[in-house]
């Protein structure tokens, strides 16, 4: 294991805020979504997050998650740049699954995939 994927995790349980975006680069499927995390206090602000799957697990969530579910997410944290249309430069935030629970839909991702993901992550699509 790598001291990347042992540093940069995190964990959130929420309520998926739309239908997941899935897709297909070349080999490569994915799921793309964002969650409003649980917990705070009555009245406070939710926050959000964006979540991204690769390969099985992108059709795994494709199959199982859905606006409104409740969901647990084991995940890494990427930073992805971009260039608007009209120049602008930007930076987000987003989050890779690792693994996942909803309902009955338990899933995680092999060791091998994770290299390809490197390799391909920055040409994939996601949504702002």
């Amino acid at each position: 294991m790598a001291y990347d994927d042992v540093c940069n995790k995190s964990l959130f349980i929420g309520w998926v805020t739309d239908e997941p975006q899935h897709g297909q680069t070349g080999d490569l499927q994915w799921c793309n979504f964002s969650i409003g995390l649980a917990g705070g206090k009555k009245g406070e602000d939710r926050e959000y997050r964006k979540i991204s799957s690769y390969y099985d697990t992108a059709e795994r969530i494709k199959k199982t998650v859905g606006k409104g579910s409740l969901i647990k997410i084991d995940c890494k944290s990427k930073s992805k740049k971009w260039e608007t249309p009209a120049g602008e430069k930007r930076e987000s935030l987003i989050f890779i699954v690792n693994s996942f629970f909803c309902g009955d839909a338990v899933s995680s991702k092999s060791k091998d995939q994770d290299k390809t993901l490197k390799e391909a992550f920055d040409d994939l699509p996601f949504e702002n």
